[in-house]
């Protein structure tokens, strides 16, 4: 849902405003998104391993995060007014930094019952909240445009849909958790600040690696390469969403296979198989999103921008690469190394800073779409060299890796062929296609492969009758033990 509403924004913004002011807008989403993440303080990915090793404790636990986070939540405020007052001569992007930044703060506040329904397992929380927002964002963002109103209305409905979200959240978590007192213990609150320094050098690094393409376009490029990369980019972040919140939703099974008395071997099980799980699902959309660019390019944004198609390209080569990076850095946080993320980010923003600065001013949009790649790529070598000490079959997962890319190389070059004729066909192709070639190169077996289609087919069939949940269960749970690679 989250993808949907985004790309539905993303088209309706650029037909509606132009290049120049879509430029904008997606300046005013990334630094008020900037500024959420440096502040975010990451105290909720350490209330998660917490949650999973100490249950007793998520009271005072939940206390001295929310105080954190509430602290965070001001300061980003504060920075999207100061900000704000520095471009106060247009007034779509100084309202639009304030009304945004206060919605990136509504979000910073909105990770800590989150943080504990995902410490519970508990997704429903989750994507019940996710999803209304979504659609209430949509509507509103539909009534703007319907109205004809200015561009700082758009930031109003994200503001708004932001607070409804959040405070939903805490009025869901105060029912299932009393909390008897307001201030945080000390101890606690001085364990989660200390604990999460090292992340919050990571959301800065990470934060830097993701938009200092689009930062350093504002300054060595045009508005019209801008307004260009920004598009590219934007669709590349909301592809992102997939990585980020799946990954991210298996992190508590990361920190329970760490904290076992087996911990090594539950833990590169989990390793292995989600790797091999993330990294065929990455490498499809790589395949698919390479080859239709040029169609998607034109039905989300229109036909100026056309140049956006070749920046697009570029930065969706990363697509596994990112998915890749976000299960180390779940893997490295639950094994308490999270400062090795740190270190790997500072090498990667070097490379990407180097090789910006020599091809923005001279391939524009392209030349900031590879240096993020190449940000990438160093920083799935420093990750790789930081979960080395873990005992984790490093070797086994670049093997699959490697069969992986040849499989989307074939896959690419056969559907390319069809795509030339017939575009439907090569849509129906594709995916039998991939998965036969699974199969040829050993990375998937035919039983995996059953299962799969099975499992498939069960859910689209289940969407039209009764009894859904019973339908789907049985093969989920047959799902599950093959993501910790016991199959």
């Amino acid at each position: 849902m989250s993808v949907g509403v985004n790309l539905t924004f993303l088209g309706i913004s650029a037909r509606t405003y132009g290049v120049a002011e879509f430029g904008k807008l997606i300046f005013v989403l990334a630094t008020t998104s900037f500024l959420e993440l440096i502040f975010s303080g990451s105290a909720d990915s350490i209330l998660i391993r917490e949650q999973v090793r100490n249950p007793n404790d998520r009271e005072e636990n939940l206390r001295a995060c929310a105080s954190l986070h509430s602290v965070f939540s001001l300061m980003v405020v504060l920075a999207s007014i100061g900000i704000a007052l520095y471009f106060r001569r247009d007034s779509n992007v100084s309202w639009g930094l304030v009304l945004a930044g206060i919605g990136s703060a509504c979000q910073i506040l909105f990770c800590i019952p989150l943080a504990h329904f995902r410490s519970e397992q508990n997704m429903f929380f989750e994507s019940v909240l996710i999803t209304g927002e979504r659609l209430l964002f949509l509507c509103g963002l539909l009534t703007v445009v319907a109205l004809k109103a200015q561009m700082v209305f758009v930031f109003a409905c994200l503001m708004t849909s932001m607070a409804t979200k959040t405070t939903i959240a805490y009025a869901w978590l105060f029912r299932r958790i009393a909390v008897r007192a307001s201030t945080p213990a000390a101890a606690k609150l001085r364990y989660f600040w200390i604990e999460s320094l090292p992340l919050m050098g990571v959301t800065l690094m990470l934060s830097l690696h993701w938009r200092l393409d689009l930062f350093l376009m504002k300054a060595l490029s045009t508005a019209e390469q801008l307004g260009i990369y920004a598009a590219s980019f934007r669709a590349m972040e909301v592809l992102r969403i997939v990585p980020v919140d799946v990954i991210t939703s298996a992190f508590p099974i990361f920190c329970a296979a760490a904290a076992s008395q087996a911990g090594t071997n539950q833990l590169g099980r989990a390793y292995s198989g989600l790797v091999r799980l993330a990294l065929c699902t990455a490498l499809l959309v790589t395949a698919v999103g390479f080859l239709f660019a040029p169609i998607a390019t034109r039905f989300l944004f229109g036909g100026a921008f056309a140049s956006a198609v070749v920046p697009l390209r570029v930065l969706i080569v990363s697509f596994p690469l990112i998915f890749w990076n976000q299960i180390n850095s779940i893997t490295l946080t639950a094994t308490d190394r999270q400062r090795w993320m740190l270190f790997s980010l500072v090498g990667a923003l070097a490379c990407q800073l180097l090789v910006d600065l020599v091809l923005i001013p001279r391939r524009g949009a392209a030349g900031a779409g590879l240096g993020f790649v190449l940000g990438e790529v160093a920083l799935l070598l420093g990750t790789l060299f930081a979960i080395t000490p873990l005992a984790i079959d490093i070797k086994r997962c670049l093997g699959v890796f490697g069969k992986l890319v040849a499989a989307a190389l074939v896959l690419w070059l056969l559907v390319g062929q069809l795509y030339r004729s017939s575009v439907w066909l090569a849509v129906v192709v594709v995916l039998p296609a991939y998965l036969l070639l699974l199969l040829l190169l050993n990375v998937m077996t035919r039983a995996e492969i059953s299962m799969f289609t099975a499992t498939l087919g069960t859910f689209v069939r289940s969407r039209t009758g009764a009894g859904r949940a019973a339908a789907i269960q049985p093969r989920v749970i047959a799902v599950l033990p093959d993501v910790s690679g016991e199959n």
